[in-house]
């Protein structure tokens, strides 16, 4: 995905999954370029989480909260319940679709 704004990319991810993204006031939203091609939904949140700097953290089951990487963030944001998003409710056919949605918000 050439040189996408990287809220377009977590907003497509949300939205193709049933998810709604919000963002921490401190996350930068920049322009960044990320190949998603042959990847699970967690590689595809995983790069792009490393493109941006920042973290994902679940705040409900339909909600995710998108965090700068910042260890001042990680202890704000810390929680001894779950620290990773979990996508186990998607079928390969939701990824599918994820992916087909990302490569068509080039535009």
């Amino acid at each position: 995905m050439p040189n996408q704004e990287a809220k377009i990319i977590f907003d497509t991810i949300g939205k193709l999954a049933g998810l709604t993204v919000i963002y921490d006031p401190d996350f930068l939203a920049r322009r960044i370029s990320v190949e998603l091609n042959n990847c699970t939904m967690e590689q595809a949140l995983e790069i792009v989480s490393l493109e941006t700097k920042a973290f994902v953290k679940p705040v409900t089951e339909k909600y995710y909260l998108v965090i700068p990487d910042q260890p001042q963030k990680r202890r704000d944001y810390k929680s001894s319940s779950q620290d990773d998003l979990s996508f186990e409710h998607l079928q390969p056919q939701d990824i599918t679709e994820i992916m087909t949605g990302l490569r068509h918000a080039r535009t």
